[in-house]
């Protein structure tokens, strides 16, 4: 039996495309998750992310990027 290759998700690209959307900065965000923006913008130039950042970053944009990863994931199957 084959395994399907899975594909990784680049949160950090999808972020970005929302700070934009809600015309926000990288500088603002940092702010308002208590962050060093340095150290947001190497993250979000990461693959991955921790989930309890994630889940900040959500609450600051109010955006469901727990959804959005969900449906990914049901895309693929």
């Amino acid at each position: 039996m084959m395994e399907k290759k899975q594909k990784m998700i680049d949160i950090g690209i999808k972020i970005k495309t929302v700070l934009k959307e809600k015309e926000r900065s990288v500088s603002w965000l940092a702010k308002k998750i208590n962050i060093d923006r340095s150290n947001l913008t190497r993250i979000l130039n990461s693959k991955t992310m921790n989930i309890d950042l994630l889940f900040a970053v959500s609450i600051a944009l109010d955006y469901d990027f727990f959804g959005y990863c969900s449906l990914l994931l049901h895309e693929k199957n």
